[in-house]
């Protein structure tokens, strides 16, 4: 059983690490469209 746990814990680190990139990716696009709004 704790070797499933472990498994599914890495399975879930994964998923919230890409989740955490495409979030920062998005913030990123939303940043610079707020900035190209703010100096055009």
């Amino acid at each position: 059983m704790s070797i499933h746990n472990y498994l599914l814990s890495g399975h879930h680190f994964k998923k919230a690490k890409q989740l955490t990139l495409d979030a920062r990716q998005e913030q990123a696009e939303k940043s610079d469209q707020l900035f190209l709004q703010a100096y055009n």
